[in-house]
């Protein structure tokens, strides 16, 4: 049936896959009428036909958001056979669970708390480093010094608006959460207006 000669790798959540690529697929009594089906599955032990998926190699078309093990099928006649099958892990870098906040000007924000990261290729090692944006555009983002846990707790009181989001390295695989915000108001810089109503006079 031949055997797939890439080798087990890693993807970020929602990305699309690189090909997975095979040998041809020799002997049998078919001549080279071989017939290919790429399958999938998340256990490694119940595969489903992929749509579509019918030549020497697999070409993704679409992301993945779990781990799944692939392989290919090869029918010959009426004999089939299998390759071994390979795995793609999901690289996952958790995401924020607390929301989004507004506080007080000069106050402290609640903890900003997060799913723990999982899949990827480094087993459980992974590297988090809380960011701070005031803009929450992606490339202005800086590390916070000393916050490296799953959650971020703040105790400098806020003067401005400011977004946060975590970083989870894996092995030499980076990805980062959505942002949260933490919406500061200023009381003392809103302007209260009297208004009155036409004909009426303070006494």
């Amino acid at each position: 049936g031949g055997s797939i000669t890439t080798a087990p790798f890693s993807v970020i959540a929602g990305d699309i896959p690189s090909n997975i690529n095979a040998s041809t697929a020799s002997g049998g009594n078919c001549g080279t009428s071989y017939a290919y089906q790429w399958q999938k599955s998340t256990d490694n032990i119940y595969f489903t036909n992929i749509s579509g998926a019918t030549s020497q190699n697999l070409i993704h078309s679409s992301g993945l958001t779990q781990s799944t093990y692939f392989r290919r099928a090869v029918n010959c006649g009426v004999d089939q056979s299998y390759t071994g099958s390979i795995l793609i892990s999901v690289f996952n870098p958790g995401s924020i669970t607390s929301g989004d906040q507004t506080i007080s000007y000069n106050t402290s924000p609640s903890s900003i708390l997060a799913t723990a990261a999982s899949g990827g290729n480094c087993g459980t090692s992974y590297s988090y480093q809380w960011q701070s944006s005031l803009s929450g555009y992606y490339t202005d983002f800086t590390n916070i010094p000393s916050a490296t846990g799953q959650n971020l707790t703040l105790s400098t009181p806020l003067t401005q608006t400011t977004y946060y989001r975590r970083m989870v390295t894996c092995g030499s695989t980076t990805s980062y959460t959505s942002n949260a915000v933490v919406k500061v108001i200023d009381m003392n810089s809103i302007t209260t207006n009297t208004i009155r109503k036409a004909g009426v006079t303070d006494p």
